[in-house]
């Protein structure tokens, strides 16, 4: 069942029925107990109208004087019938409506105690009965016990409770039926953005739609800007790789053109040339691949421990730059500081930043991360001679480096400058410290997306 607005109709209705089901089941119990209180109820009272009619004769015998006020008592088969029975089994009065009939009342309880109790009929018709035993003094202070019984047909009550049931079947099925309707209304309602954000990513697939767009529910929103920021970081690395290949390929013309030429002239003298322009393109080729293997920012995944990371390079700085004895520390990155990107640039962008403080730094080099205004900021800071801020701005060109004395490409900080700025639209600032002397580098991207 792959649609999910099948499974969830097929699953409420299920729920409903058996809900529905129950529920029925319920009333029809508690309807005919409670018809069956009534019926014997009713049993009762005609009980004592019996008891209220029962004297002695002039025989000194005990019978019913006159008949009891219900009609149908009077009337031959009206289906409520009464008899007066001796404890001996003598049957001592018969209501008129047994007339020709023979009833198996229920046989009665120990005197003084009502016994309700199914009894049958003539042709086996099954009926409601009571009996209730009491004793009557007689002259001379002997006693004679007697049983009054009564039984009503059951045709009555089965009837009242079928309709009943009938009744409760239409209601409920009509009932059931007008909620599975609108049910199936309203889960088309709902679920109606999820369809349409479905028909959009169709539309992407098929290359007639370029991203996820229109307004979307509350919890669809996060979904939607996810796939969104992934189709803009494809879109992107698309873009950096033919960009990358186009300037490497522009970048490559002139020193294949000095190659050639040189190529043609004495060899001795050509050497330099062809070395310099080798490591020229040394050059270009590496911080090409550098801009052209960026990730950007993750639309899905985990996050990136900062602390995990920065605590490897600060291991391996410290193994490098072992001669200088420098302090590397990242004590102050909070372990709940992350990169919402890819592990290999933040690699990257520390490893270069880090690389270049420790080339510079006298004795110590630290590392802070933590987040501010739904940012992710980096700060390292060095005790280094630091840098004007118009070396800064030259310092993030490709190929220039602030002391041609240092050994290194030039391209480290341009590739974290395109890294934080283009690629992950952040910022990157190059602060001189006034109190100690020395640079902190403050590097700002954006954190985890924030949905209203």
């Amino acid at each position: 069942m792959a649609s999910l607005r099948r499974r969830l109709t097929v699953s409420a209705s299920l729920t409903l029925v058996l809900t529905l089901g129950l529920t029925a089941a319920v009333l029809d119990g508690a309807f005919r107990e409670t018809s069956r209180a009534l019926v014997e109820e009713r049993l009762q009272a005609q009980l004592y109208a019996v008891l209220a009619a029962t004297e002695k004769n002039p025989a000194g015998q005990l019978t019913v004087v006159e008949t009891p006020p219900d009609p149908r008592f009077a009337t031959p088969g009206s289906g409520l019938y009464a008899q007066l029975q001796a404890s001996e089994g003598e049957v001592l009065w018969r209501s008129p409506s047994m007339l020709a009939m023979d009833i198996k009342f229920p046989s009665g309880a120990a005197p003084g105690k009502t016994e309700f109790a199914p009894a049958t009929g003539h042709d086996g018709e099954p009926l409601f009965g009571v009996a209730f035993s009491a004793s009557w003094e007689l002259d001379g202070g002997q006693h004679s016990r007697f049983v009054v019984q009564i039984a009503e047909h059951r045709a009555p009550f089965e009837a009242r409770l079928a309709a009943f049931r009938q009744r409760l079947v239409l209601w409920f099925t009509s009932a059931g039926l007008l909620t599975i309707i609108v049910q199936i209304l309203v889960l088309r309602w709902g679920l109606g953005p999820l369809a349409r954000a479905a028909t959009q990513i169709a539309e992407i697939r098929d290359g007639r739609r370029q991203r996820l767009d229109g307004e979307h529910t509350e919890e669809l929103r996060p979904l939607t800007d996810s796939i969104n920021r992934l189709i803009d970081a494809n879109d992107q690395r698309l873009s950096r790789y033919r960009d990358a290949l186009g300037n490497l390929a522009h970048t490559l013309k002139t020193p294949l053109a000095v190659i050639r030429s040189t190529a043609r002239t004495d060899p001795a003298d050509a050497r330099e040339v062809i070395d310099e322009q080798v490591e020229r393109m040394d050059r270009a080729v590496a911080y090409h691949l550098k801009r052209a293997a960026a990730s950007g920012s993750r639309a899905l995944g985990p996050a990136i421990s900062i602390h995990a990371i920065s605590s490897s390079i600060c291991a391996a700085l410290r193994k490098v730059y072992a001669d200088k004895a420098l302090s590397i520390s990242n004590t102050e990155v909070g372990a709940d500081a992350v990169f919402h990107g890819d592990e290999g640039d933040l690699l990257e962008i520390l490893g270069n930043v880090m690389d270049n403080a420790c080339k510079w730094a006298r004795s110590s080099v630290e590392i802070r991360a933590f987040e501010e205004n739904n940012e992710t900021v980096i700060e390292i800071t060095d005790d280094g001679p630091g840098i004007s801020a118009d070396a800064a701005a030259l310092v993030v060109e490709r190929g220039t480096r602030a002391d041609p004395d240092t050994p290194g490409h030039g391209i480290g900080l341009a590739v974290v400058h395109q890294l934080v700025c283009e690629v992950y639209g952040g910022q990157l600032d190059f602060v001189p410290r006034a109190d100690t002397g020395g640079l902190n580098v403050r590097i700002a991207v954006g954190g985890a997306v924030a949905v209203e």
